[in-house]
């Protein structure tokens, strides 16, 4: 929504903006008067809803075989877009688009490639109740709840064990819950594609997004020989490496050859595939996967509390991807968009002439290329400044230089070691 007004001759007038904020969600005053954990009653009440029909804007897209288990990852610990991202309140509940939250972007994405009854989404238990709210048609079995993070290894592992348990063969389809991905049917032709190689051929298929500039916030994968014979659809490569987040120079360099995509994150592979990778590369992951399987969809919550702690945090890129022996990258040539900074946010919210992106009831003089994010019933009024982030709370103020928003989440450390928990 370009084009509002900002700074103009004599006296400016305030952003138009939406009275319904985009990246507040619910109404975050609310947010903090809820319990941080929920009772075990309190959460099968509200996963016990009768299902919703899957949105039209999902309809007809081209759902894939029964075989399809997509992973929503929901849980996280609000570090980056703090003070409005919180342990309580994680990034996938804000609003980027009017209508819909980023979780409920990513459940489109999935029911777009499976049925509901396919669809799995794993949190913590201070989020479980509230993602529950966010999908009514998540069915109550299907939500998973860690008891402590160890990173994404830790939850694949978890859902690998669900999945199997249901079909050894099945494709898991791992998806983050709180990025952008547009237009839905490009995603939906990836997902076809992953999900062929991944069955027919046993390989980890990793989500390789064409880069749009020299990023450095991404981990790239450089791509090797094509692979050929599973059908039409986006183009599949060997996986040749994974490399960490370069300097500008160095990402400009992987832009230029055309031999690099940026690591989204999203993955797919069979549920005994990456077993067996688990065996191979983390056993203790796999010796977890084999009690909550014995322990079965019952006493699933009980053994995650006792097996959980055995598994080392990591992620599944250093843990299983860089050291698998069949890998893929499937090229993903959509709109892709971690949001993993307040820099980034900017680029979602709406926005004037002078590059001010404001969700906030704001009256701006001489100020450009900054964020402001408030409760739009506070007036908030911002004079002489440039590039910067402004994120206002009910009980917290972020400002900080939009060149340094990345030094968010060393605050966000440092305000947990002072011991000042209750803002986090």
């Amino acid at each position: 929504m370009k084009g509002n007004r900002g700074v103009g001759h004599g006296v400016p007038a305030p952003i138009a903006m939406s009275p319904v904020a985009m990246v507040w969600g619910d109404d975050q005053s609310a947010l903090f008067e809820r319990e941080s954990r929920i009772s075990e009653s309190e959460g099968l009440r509200s996963r016990n809803r009768k299902p919703k029909p899957v949105p039209e804007s999902g309809r007809g897209i081209g759902m894939t075989s029964g075989n399809m288990y997509p992973v929503i990852m929901a849980g996280g610990a609000g570090t980056r877009l703090w003070p409005k991202s919180r342990q309580a309140v994680p990034k996938w509940s804000l609003r980027f688009e009017p209508g819909r939250t980023l979780i409920q972007a990513a459940w489109e994405r999935a029911a777009a490639v499976a049925p509901p009854s396919n669809i799995l989404a794993v949190t913590s238990p201070d989020q479980a109740d509230r993602l529950m709210e966010s999908l009514p048609d998540l069915p109550r079995d299907n939500c998973l709840v860690e008891p402590m993070m160890r990173d994404t290894a830790g939850c694949i592992a978890l859902a690998a064990a669900v999945v199997a348990m249901r079909n050894p063969h099945g494709v898991m389809l791992v998806l983050p819950g709180d990025h952008v991905i547009k237009p839905l049917q490009s995603f939906v032709e990836c997902a076809r594609k992953a999900e062929r190689l991944a069955a027919e051929s046993r390989r980890l298929v990793a989500f390789g997004v064409v880069p749009r500039g020299p990023a450095t916030s991404y981990g790239y994968i450089r791509r090797g020989a094509p692979i050929e014979g599973f059908g039409d659809g986006p183009e599949a490569f060997e996986i040749e490496s994974f490399r960490e987040k370069p300097d500008e120079e160095t990402a400009r360099e992987y832009v230029e050859s055309g031999m690099y995509y940026w690591n989204a994150g999203i993955f797919a592979w069979t549920a005994e595939t990456i077993i067996e990778e688990f065996r191979r590369q983390l056993p203790e992951h796999a010796e977890a996967v084999r009690q909550f399987m014995d322990a079965g969809r019952l006493g699933l919550d009980a053994a995650a509390i006792t097996n959980y702690p055995k598994m080392r945090k990591i992620s599944i890129d250093y843990g299983v991807m860089e050291g698998a022996r069949r890998a893929a990258v499937v090229e993903a040539d959509f709109e892709w968009d971690d949001i993993g900074s307040w820099s980034s946010a900017r680029t979602h919210m709406p926005s004037d002439q002078d590059g001010n992106a404001s969700d906030a009831n704001a009256l701006l003089l001489d100020t450009r290329g900054c964020l402001i994010s408030a409760d739009p019933r506070k007036q908030v009024v911002v004079i002489g400044v440039s590039e910067l982030a402004i994120v206002d709370t009910p009980d917290a103020l972020l400002i900080c230089p939009l060149s340094r928003d990345q030094d968010v989440r060393k605050a966000v450390e440092d305000l947990r070691r002072l011991g000042r928990g209750m803002y986090l």
